[in-house]
């Protein structure tokens, strides 16, 4: 997540576009949305240069009579397409919000159809690659398949691996709202979409209405304390997965081999001994299969059932649902994969500082040996600093916002269960933002707004629909209270910013 650009990224955090955003002209698509797209320039400090299309779709208001405007949401990623997730989440929000708001999304640049980066040839091997190596040759190998798959992409991108950072989404996205005609942005994100929201109340605060960020992420923390608090969040939440399976007793498949905790690392074990084949995927589950097919149930909690049986089938010598679970963490449908893998790098690679965390294999057990004492299961698949050391782009690292004066009140919601953004994240950003309420939601799962809780559907809707912000210390769930702040952020109460493929250290996935 270097420099890109830093002096005119700058000097033109509050400076009025070089040419306001041309209108958009809407034609009919599935489902009854409506879709249209949005050249903008590829490079801000140049605006009359290359330009990028961005694809946008948009369910229009259900009452005209009602309507307050457009609700902009981005699903978090980086990398997800917010064309898809609006198609999706339009119908889960409710009558209020659909009869007042046409509802967009939006691709951001790079992603989906927004002139999309592809350099996934090398995926399976990349993600292959066992994430935890035990040897130098193991290390090589993984170090190996990095440096291909960075090379790949900036082959495929050329000048334009440059401009992917955040700051440029944020751009884009008022170049969004000046297109719709509205005066004033009314905007939802989740997970890595609040960093896209926080950039943009910092770059554009008298543009913002009305602003919800559900699964905030703390941009005061560097990259390295983001990684440690991933693994650490990631444990916890398998931590509570594995408390639920003893409790249910012989209701859990791993319960009945004995200790669940037990056999997750009989699993890696078997993993890492030989890969485990596979009845019905395409191939084996090696380490990085492994890995991921664990970690991604562990967004939410409903999808615990799953983890139960996959992994126990990849006890029985199936590792099948570790595959199929890793590769929908991927996004594949069919045969083919999104380019969410290549785009969650290509931003975070540019919105983050260099890695301190080693890139070669000497230094390489310290690193995990310091990462597994918060985390055993995840810590050592998130202890090298090569996700990023290809990257032909330079870093434009983010910050926390400082100054958001002329913003209005945001609403921050944070989740004291979330796996990947960490409650206190939520906090701490919600100190960050004058004038934000944080709405604290006592559960599990990552991200909670859209049919998963009543309480916060509702002070989220008055929000949108009216600008009343619910009153300050509001908590809906009846989950576990907050955890306790953390005096030390590096190992607190918080969990990671990842995608956890091999060697990363990156933002919150969707």
């Amino acid at each position: 997540m270097l420099v890109l650009l830093l002096v005119v990224g700058v000097m033109s955090m509050r400076v009025p576009h070089a040419a306001e955003a041309a209108a958009l002209d809407w034609k009919i698509c599935n489902g009854g949305f409506e879709c249209a797209t949005l050249m903008v320039p590829l490079d801000y400090s140049n605006a009359n240069g290359a330009q990028t299309k961005i694809a946008l779709v948009r369910k229009p208001a259900g009452d005209k009579s009602k309507r307050i405007g457009s609700l902009l949401a981005n699903p978090g990623g980086p990398g997800a397409s917010g064309n898809d997730f609006v198609r999706a989440w339009a119908g889960v929000l409710s009558k209020d919000i659909r009869d007042r708001f046409d509802i967009v999304g939006f691709d951001p640049r790079g992603i989906g159809e927004s002139d999309a980066l592809v350099c996934h040839d090398n995926l399976k091997d990349y993600i292959a690659a066992d994430p935890s190596p035990d040897n130098q040759a193991e290390f090589d190998t993984l170090s190996a398949v990095t440096k291909t798959f960075a090379e790949a992409c900036a082959k495929a991108a050329g000048g334009a691996i440059q401009f992917y950072g955040t700051k440029n989404v944020a751009r884009d996205l008022d170049r969004i709202r000046e297109a719709l005609g509205d005066a004033k942005l009314t905007y939802l994100g989740y997970s890595y979409g609040t960093v896209i929201g926080q950039v943009y109340a910092e770059m554009f605060p008298g543009n913002i209405r009305a602003m919800v960020l559900d699964g905030a992420v703390d941009l005061a923390l560097d990259t390295d304390t983001l990684s440690l608090t991933q693994a650490q969040g990631f444990e916890l939440a398998l931590q509570n997965f594995l408390a639920d399976c003893k409790d249910r007793g012989i209701g859990c498949r791993l319960a009945k081999r004995g200790d669940p905790a037990a056999a997750i690392k009989q699993l890696h074990a078997q993993a890492e001994d030989a890969p485990i084949p596979s009845k019905s995927a395409d191939r084996a589950a090696g380490p990085g299969e492994a890995i991921l097919g664990i970690l991604a149930p562990l967004y939410n909690e409903l999808l615990w059932t799953r983890l139960d049986r996959i992994v126990d089938d990849a006890l029985n010598g199936d590792g099948s649902g570790l595959v199929t679970s890793a590769d929908d963490y991927l996004e594949r449908h069919g045969n083919s994969y999104t380019n969410v893998t290549e785009m969650n790098l290509a931003v975070n690679c540019i919105d983050n500082e260099p890695s301190k965390l080693p890139t070669t294999y000497k230094d390489y057990p310290a690193s995990a040996a310091r990462l597994a004492a918060v985390s055993p299961t995840f810590g050592p698949s998130l202890a090298t600093g090569l996700s990023c050391l290809f990257w032909k782009a330079k870093p434009d690292p983010l910050s926390a916002p400082t100054n958001v004066k002329g913003a209005p009140p945001i609403l921050v919601i944070s989740t004291t269960g979330d796996p990947a953004t960490p409650y206190q994240w939520g906090v701490d950003v919600s100190k960050q933002l004058a004038n934000s309420v944080l709405l604290t939601y006592r559960g599990e799962g990552h991200t909670v707004y859209g049919g998963e809780d009543d309480c916060v559907d509702s002070a989220v809707n008055a929000y949108l629909i009216s600008l009343t912000v619910p009153a300050a210390g509001t908590q809906c769930g009846n989950g576990k209270p907050p955890p306790a702040a953390s005096a030390d952020t590096g190992t607190g109460t918080g969990t990671p910013v990842a995608n956890a493929t091999p060697g990363s250290n990156v933002q919150p996935r969707p």
